[in-house]
């Protein structure tokens, strides 16, 4: 016996990739051939001689039918509004047309490591549950036309997908297993039972990421510019330049939790977690860079005052000159020697150690240049690797 899908018309309700699974609503029309049902023309003096029968869909459950199941369903209901969405026909030959409406869920293992510029590829595996392939045999519309130009779907909108006629692989014949070998659609899959016949048609969705732009990446990336604000602001203001690092380190985190929080977990990174890591890591350095800078304006101070004192401890021990000295000349020639000699050299060392040491000024027109840096080198960093 020889069972095929003649035509499905199709339509992807939803995509949930928390949950890891896809709905469609489709008509499953399929044939065989019974000749314990041909018959001839029936000749009911009418222009035209019967050739076929249609008959109602309370007859179908008295023929013979394949058991047809979907393995990888997770649920599915048949519409019975306001009849059985179902018919049944019957040629002169025994051949039998059945068409039925009906709505599947299906589990779809999705990979989630490239999110929300990702791509998924779902698939909906048709099978007889009990007949091994001694017994029934699945095809494409026929055996000499597994190509088949019939399957059509209905106009398609996702408001998260983009989704076209070039993504629906339901006219190929061929798929990839795990290990990378091709085999027929109808070929036979070993299982613990015997061989069972199997078509699987997949659908690939190409995930829209306009929504998670406006959501995520653009929200993510104005904080992270907003905490260089803080490198134009005076270094003395501490409680502005305080508030404007907490602020956005509180932020970052309330993002990445929010998003991570519509996701199913994963044990891998995605994409959204390296940028908003990276994100959290740029407004993070941002604090720490006003923290270093305020470390190092007190530390200059320090050397300034240090500077200061060892000056004016210098000048007050300068020798006392008194006139009753026999020799003023040599007298003053001894004193400036005395009294100058050191702080000359005390000065001079402090002076070219203030010529090479880092002022926190420098730090805050460094950042102004070296954070924005840092993010187009990431950026380009990005483009060559895609």
């Amino acid at each position: 016996m020889n069972g095929a899908y003649k035509q499905m018309t199709w339509d992807i309700e939803k995509n949930r990739y928390v949950l890891q699974d896809f709905t469609l609503d489709f008509y499953m029309r399929q044939t065989w051939q019974d000749p314990r049902l041909a018959f001839g023309e029936v000749d009911l003096g009418l222009p035209n001689k019967i050739s076929s029968l249609t008959v109602g869909v309370d007859y179908l459950d008295k023929l013979w039918k394949p058991d047809t199941f979907f393995p990888n369903e997770k649920r599915s209901f048949f519409h019975v509004a306001t009849t059985h969405n179902s018919f049944l026909r019957i040629d002169k030959d025994g051949t039998v047309y059945t068409s039925q409406r009906l709505t599947v869920t299906a589990t779809c293992s999705m990979k989630l490591q490239l999110f929300p510029m990702d791509s998924q590829r779902c698939k909906l595996e048709i099978e007889s549950y009990a007949y091994s392939t001694d017994e029934i045999a699945y095809y494409w519309c026929s055996r000499d036309n597994n190509n088949c130009t019939g399957i059509k779907k209905e106009e398609i909108e996702l408001p998260s997908y983009a989704f076209d006629d070039r993504n629906i692989c339901m006219n190929r014949t061929v798929f990839k297993n795990a290990s990378g070998q091709i085999a027929a659609l109808h070929a036979a899959l070993r299982q613990f039972a015997g061989s069972y016949s199997r078509l699987i048609v997949t659908f690939i969705f190409d995930r829209e990421s306009g929504f998670y732009m406006l959501q995520i990446f653009l929200p993510s990336g104005l904080v992270v510019v907003i905490s260089w604000v803080s490198f134009w602001i005076n270094r003395d203001s501490a409680p502005s330049r305080t508030i404007i690092g907490v602020m956005t380190i509180l932020t970052e985190t309330h993002l990445m939790t929010g998003t991570n929080r519509r996701l199913p977990p994963v044990s891998y990174i995605k994409a959204v977690d390296v940028y908003l890591g990276f994100s959290y890591l740029l407004v993070v350095l941002a604090l720490i860079e006003y923290a270093f800078v305020a470390y190092t304006k007190k530390k200059n101070e320090d050397r300034k005052r240090k500077e200061k004192r060892m000056g004016g401890g210098s000048e007050r021990r300068q020798p006392i000159q008194t006139p009753a000295a026999p020799d003023i000349v040599t007298d003053a020639r001894l004193a400036e020697c005395t009294c100058n000699s050191m702080p000359v050299s005390i000065i001079a060392v402090m002076q070219k150690k203030e010529k090479y040491c880092l002022r926190h000024s420098h730090i805050d027109i460094g950042s102004r240049f070296f954070f924005p840096l840092t993010v187009r080198i990431k950026i380009n960093k990005k483009d060559i690797n895609c």
